[in-house]
């Protein structure tokens, strides 16, 4: 039997999150980088969403919204 210990983590402290905040988002040089990143997360949170949906139990720990950005 495994069990999973879960802490939920705010939603700023997120990968969906990560270099949203200064210093990366004071360089502009970064944003279309910073921006493909996170369209990026959000696709991987659809597809993860989509795929796991049907399952009797869903393995949703790898979604960027459940995992903090400074790991």
């Amino acid at each position: 039997m495994a069990a999973r210990f879960f802490r939920p983590i705010p939603t700023a402290n997120s990968v969906l999150s990560a270099y949203s905040a200064a210093p990366f988002s004071d360089e502009a040089v970064l944003a279309d980088a910073i921006a493909q990143f996170q369209q990026s997360m959000a696709n991987m949170e659809d597809t993860i969403d989509t795929t796991e949906a049907g399952e009797t139990y869903p393995d949703t720990l790898v979604k960027p919204s459940l995992l903090p950005w400074y790991i």
